[in-house]
């Protein structure tokens, strides 16, 4: 299994979707972390739904995110990645805590991030 995060070089979990720097994807092995990467979104979509089908081609099947807004969420969905939102703080605790059954989804959005971007996505 895969899990992607919405993460800061330091590991923190980005608190919007749409605004993060990059990702990280934990590859899990016998219910435990055994690998992580960072992921780079390609240019340019703001709301960084162009990621989703490299994630979607790279095994991620779980995304755990901060904040996130409607299209983007549907769009997650609509690909068959399972979301938890409304996570916060460091992404390889968040994932401890999904794998331990600590987590679960907040259904926390955002839809003040406006248009200022060029993509047919929202």
């Amino acid at each position: 299994m895969k899990i992607a995060l919405p993460a800061s070089e330091s590991g923190e979990i980005e608190s919007h979707f749409g605004h993060c720097s990059g990702f990280v994807v934990f590859t899990i092995e016998n219910g435990a972390i055994a690998s992580e990467e960072r992921v780079i979104p390609p240019p340019g979509c703001g709301c960084k739904s162009t990621i989703i089908p490299d994630l979607v081609h790279a095994g991620v099947t779980i995304m755990i995110a901060g904040n996130m807004g409607p299209g983007a969420a549907m769009l997650i969905g609509d690909n068959g990645i399972d979301l938890y939102r409304g996570a916060e703080g460091n992404a390889r605790e968040a994932v401890e805590a999904f794998l331990a059954g600590r987590l679960s989804d907040h259904d926390v959005g955002c839809g003040d991030h406006g248009h200022d971007h060029e993509c047919s996505h929202h």
